[in-house]
């Protein structure tokens, strides 16, 4: 490493970050966060998020990063129980910051771990700081892992979170930069005990690829007899060709006794939020 990459390195961990607080709305309802820390444009997902944390009571966000996800789902019901789990500490920090500033955040948990199939392992998280999302894999966290930038955290896993603080969640969110199936790999009792559902952002998972990364999807879920639901058309997944070119694409994991949500139906893609709650 030479003296330019051992400044940034260091740079990283002792530069304070900022905790301003600016003024914004989300739907409508007026808000005080640490600037930046919400996106003003839309993301593809984010009104399928809305709605679907909407009919749901107790969620586990997993990957919360600063809160975005976890403040949609709070704005419509304060008192709603939310576990926030992410590996950067910073972000972590963050996203309480805005949830305990709007009086959001009565009954959640801040979880600062790596959600994997491992439990106490220590793995490197490639990432700049809370700005941006971190990944273990350099591939998906370019920036990072030009300036080998990462910190070291420990992990945990879907099965052990649910045994540990016996939380029964009725929604899962999962957006881990490529980590998605490891994820689930160790998620089946928490699956088989609670027939939560599963709303996963899936990348091009390395050493798979999409079409691998979602035939892995359908094949746990056969296994555990849930359905694989995708958002963009509304249709039943029985093979991964449908997604196989997207670079990023949402999955809706469901028991399957139970159908598409009539409330997700003809909700587009980068659909604009609600104007209010």
């Amino acid at each position: 490493m030479n003296f330019k990459k051992i400044i940034n390195y260091f740079s990283f961990f002792i530069k304070k970050e900022s905790f301003k607080l600016v003024d914004m709305e989300l739907c409508g309802v007026p808000l005080k966060v640490v600037k930046r820390s919400l996106r003003q444009k839309i993301d593809q997902d984010d009104t399928w998020w809305f709605y679907l944390s909407k009919h749901h009571d107790i969620i586990f966000d997993i990957g919360c990063n600063v809160g975005y996800t976890a403040t949609l789902a709070l704005i419509q019901d304060p008192n709603r129980q939310i576990i926030l789990v992410d590996p950067n500490p910073k972000a972590l920090q963050k996203a309480a910051i805005n949830l305990i500033e709007n009086g959001l955040g009565s009954k959640a948990q801040y979880i600062a771990a790596f959600v994997g199939n491992t439990i106490d392992e220590t793995i490197k998280l490639y990432t700049i700081g809370s700005k941006a999302a971190g990944s273990m894999h350099a591939s998906h966290a370019k920036t990072a892992a030009a300036k080998n930038l990462f910190i070291e955290v420990k992990t945990v896993t879907l099965d052990y979170l649910y045994t540990f603080y016996n939380i029964k969640p009725d929604l899962v969110k999962i957006d881990v930069e490529g980590a998605e199936t490891i994820v689930m790999e160790s998620a089946k009792k928490l699956a088989q005990e609670t027939k939560c559902s599963f709303f996963i952002e899936m990348h091009k998972v390395e050493n798979l690829g999409m079409e691998k990364a979602g035939q892995f999807m359908i094949d746990w879920s056969s296994e555990m007899n849930y359905s694989v639901w995708y958002p963009k058309t509304g249709e039943l997944l029985t093979n991964a060709e449908p997604i196989k070119n997207r670079g990023k694409c949402h999955l809706l994991l469901l028991p399957k006794e139970k159908s598409y949500p009539e409330y997700l139906k003809g909700i587009k893609q980068n659909a604009p939020l609600p104007k209010s709650i």
